[in-house]
C-alpha cells in the first residue's frame, strides 16, 4: 500500500493507493488548521488503522529542490527524510503538486472549452493549476511510452495588463488571478462592494449583474493572455488543461467565448495557437491519481 498526499495552500488531501493505482480512504484537512505535515500524516495513518506503508508519494504546492519543498502560500515544509519516517525502508517521492496533477490528467475526463477539442497526449500538454496560487507543469511524451512531467513557475511570471487595467505596476499571474490575488484584481479594477475576499468574489460573479459580467470579462481576458503566453513559452502544442479548486468554482461563471477568443493572441503565432486546445478537469483527485499511478 502506498501513502499519497496532495498538499495545497488551502487543503491537504491524503489517501492510500494499491499496486493497481486504485485509491481508497481519501480524507481532506484545511492546511492552515494544522501546524505541520508529519502530525497530519501520522494522524491519518492512525485513523485508517494502517501501521506500515510500502511507499510514500507526496505533492506540495511549491518548488521542490534537493528533496525538500515548502508551501508558497502556507507554512508547511516537507522533505524526503520526513517521508522515510513513514515507511519501513520503502521508496519515497516528493514532487510539485502540478507535476502530480499533470501525471493525473490522463486518468480524468476533461471538458473541452473550445468546441470539442481535447488534449493530444502525443504532444506536450501544459497543465495550469488555479487555486490559492497559480502554477503549471508541462507533460512531455518520452520514449518508450512514458511521460516526463516538467514543473514550471509560470504563475510568477509577469502578465500583460495593457488595455485592460489602468496601472503601470507589473503583476504576476498569481498576484491577480489566483485565490490570493483576486481581491487585488478587484481593487485595481475599481470593483469595491462585495469583492473583499475570494468567496465574496465568486458569489459576486454568480449574480450575473452588469458589474459582475464586466469582472468576468476582465478575468477571462487576463487569464487567456496568461494561458496563451504560457503555451507559447513552454511549447504546449498538445493543449492546455486547467485544474484546481478555484478554477472549478470560477470558470463556470466566466464567458467561455471570451476566454477562447482572447487565447488566440494576435501576431505571428496566432495560427500556432489556433491548434492548441483548451480544456478543464474538475476532478479534485487529479493530483492523487497522478501520485497513485506513478512508478517510484
Amino acid at each position: 500500500m502506498r501513502l499519497i498526499a496532495d498538499i495545497g495552500g488551502t487543503h491537504a488531501r491524503f489517501g492510500l493507493a494499491d499496486t493497481q493505482g486504485m485509491i481508497s480512504g481519501i480524507r481532506k484537512w484545511k492546511t492552515a488548521d494544522h501546524g505541520n505535515f508529519q502530525d497530519v500524516a501520522r494522524a491519518y495513518l492512525s485513523d485508517t488503522g494502517i501501521r506500515e506503508v510500502a511507499s510514500v508519494a507526496v505533492a506540495i504546492a511549491g518548488p521542490v529542490r534537493e528533496g525538500a519543498g515548502r508551501l508558497v502560500n502556507g507554512s508547511w515544509h516537507v522533505d524526503t527524510q520526513m517521508l522515510r519516517g513513514l515507511t519501513d525502508g520503502g521508496a519515497v517521492r516528493l514532487l510539485n503538486d502540478l507535476q502530480a496533477a499533470a501525471l493525473g490528467i490522463r486518468h480524468c475526463v476533461p471538458a473541452a472549452l473550445d468546441a470539442d477539442r481535447l488534449p493530444d497526449h502525443e504532444r506536450p500538454v501544459l497543465t495550469i493549476g488555479v487555486g490559492t496560487g497559480i502554477g503549471g507543469c508541462l507533460l512531455v511524451p518520452a520514449q518508450p511510452g512514458g511521460q516526463l512531467a516538467v514543473p514550471t513557475e509560470i504563475g510568477h511570471g509577469l502578465i500583460a495588463t495593457g488595455g485592460l487595467l489602468e496601472t503601470d505596476v507589473p503583476f504576476s499571474a498569481e498576484a491577480l488571478l489566483s485565490g490570493t490575488g483576486l481581491p487585488q484584481l478587484c481593487r485595481i479594477a475599481g470593483f469595491r462592494t462585495g469583492t473583499g475576499t475570494t468567496p465574496e468574489i465568486v458569489d459576486f460573479l454568480s449574480q450575473a449583474t452588469p458589474p459582475a459580467l464586466r469582472l468576468g470579462q476582465l478575468y477571462a481576458h487576463l487569464f487567456a493572455r496568461f494561458a496563451a503566453t504560457s503555451a507559447l513559452t513552454t511549447g504546449a502544442t498538445g493543449g492546455v488543461v486547467i485544474v484546481g479548486g478555484l478554477a472549478k468554482r470560477l470558470f463556470p461563471l466566466l464567458p467561455t467565448a471570451t476566454l477562447v477568443s482572447a487565447f488566440h493572441l494576435p501576431g505571428p503565432m496566432q495560427d500556432w495557437l489556433k491548434h492548441v486546445s483548451i480544456s478543464q478537469i474538475t476532478d479534485d483527485e487529479v493530483a492523487l491519481k497522478g501520485l497513485a499511478g506513478m512508478p517510484i
